[in-house]
C-alpha cells in the first residue's frame, strides 16, 4: 500500500465530514498535500515516479481498503490536482484515469462540485482528456445496485 498519506496522518481529517472540519486544519492539511503534489509532479519530470506512482496508487484503492483515503482527503487530493491542472499533461495520463475512476456522484455535494470543476479544468486546459471524461461521464449514467456488504454501488452487469 502507498505511503503517501502516512507523512501526515490525523483523526479529525480522516474521519470528518467536509463541512465537519476547521478551517485551519483544512488550510494546514491541503498545504502539506499541496507539497505533495508539487514534488511529486516536479519530480516524475526528472525522471523520479516514485511519489507520482504512490499518489495515483493511493487515488486507486478501494474505498472500502482499511488505507483507503477519507472523503476529506480525497477532496483535498481532487482540489489540489485541479489547481495543478495545467501540470497533467499527457504523461500523467496514469493519474488522471485514477482521479476518472473515483466514484463521486454518491458523495457530499461539495466533494461532487470540487470533481466537476476538475473535469472541467482538464478538459479546458488538455483538449486530449475529453474522450476518457466523457466516457466516465457516460458509464456513470449505467443503472448500479446498492450493496449494503460493501456499502458501495455495483455497475449492473448484463453479462449475467
Amino acid at each position: 500500500m502507498p505511503m503517501v498519506m502516512d507523512t501526515y496522518r490525523d483523526p479529525e481529517i480522516d474521519q470528518t465530514s467536509i463541512d465537519n472540519v476547521s478551517r485551519a486544519k483544512l488550510t494546514n492539511t491541503k498545504m502539506i498535500m499541496q507539497t505533495f503534489v508539487t514534488g511529486a509532479l516536479k519530480e516524475k519530470q526528472q525522471g523520479n515516479l516514485k511519489r507520482y506512482e504512490e499518489l495515483a496508487s493511493l487515488l486507486l484503492t478501494d474505498p472500502n481498503h482499511a488505507d483507503a483515503p477519507s472523503a476529506l482527503k480525497l477532496f483535498l487530493w481532487i482540489q489540489i490536482l485541479s489547481e495543478n491542472v495545467s501540470q497533467l499533461d499527457k504523461s500523467c495520463a496514469t493519474l488522471v484515469e485514477a482521479v476518472l475512476n473515483i466514484d463521486w456522484a454518491f458523495r457530499e455535494d461539495k466533494f461532487a462540485d470540487a470533481y466537476v470543476a476538475f473535469l472541467e479544468h482538464l478538459v479546458s486546459a488538455h483538449a486530449f482528456y475529453v474522450v476518457p471524461v466523457i466516457r466516465k461521464l457516460v458509464k456513470g449514467f449505467g443503472y448500479r445496485k446498492w450493496s449494503k456488504e460493501r456499502r458501495a454501488f455495483w455497475t449492473w452487469d448484463t453479462n449475467h
